[in-house]
């Protein structure tokens, strides 16, 4: 008897944890965040330039450009 239920028990938790790994994939896939459509970039030197010259004057007081960009 004992034998069976520890059978029983350890293909319930193999089972279990089956479910909860599909589980987590479905939930993945109907999550959208914004990191599934961010794009990284490099920024260069001239293209800084430019934006700061353009959009600076825009910038609040006390916000740094890095800040002001994103």
């Amino acid at each position: 008897m004992t034998v069976s239920i520890s059978l029983f028990t350890m293909v319930w938790v193999a089972f279990m944890r089956q479910v909860s790994k599909t589980d987590f994939v479905e939930w993945d896939v109907k999550t959208i965040t914004a990191g599934d459509y961010t794009v990284e970039f490099n920024i260069n030197f001239d293209f800084y330039t430019k934006f700061t010259a353009k959009h600076g004057h825009l910038k609040p007081n006390g916000v740094p450009m890095a800040r002001f960009f994103s």
